[in-house]
């Protein structure tokens, strides 16, 4: 399987563009991603997020997220069961 993580809240990770946690907030990107690597992969594809990313974390927010994705054939999420907080920790 090949699998995208978008959970990584790491300053190094998430805060250096488009990456970890931070796509989170950018599904229809990562919709586009994981189709683009669906397309290209003879295996399936997941995704692994968290609950939520920093004041985004109703359950809508997550559920359309999983939704928005899952468009792009993505069956399998790994949901770490608690959000992420990309700004406002030091």
């Amino acid at each position: 399987e090949v699998n995208l993580n978008c959970g990584c809240p790491s300053d190094r990770v998430a805060g250096k563009g488009e990456f970890g946690a931070s796509l989170m907030l950018k599904p229809e990107l990562v919709r586009d991603c994981m189709r683009s690597i669906s397309d290209a992969v003879g295996v399936p594809v997941t995704v692994k997020c968290r609950l939520g990313c920093d004041d985004h974390d109703s359950p809508e927010f997550t559920a359309n997220f999983v939704r928005t994705v899952a468009e792009a054939g993505v069956r399998h999420f790994i949901i770490h069961a608690r959000k992420c907080i990309l700004r406002g920790l030091t």
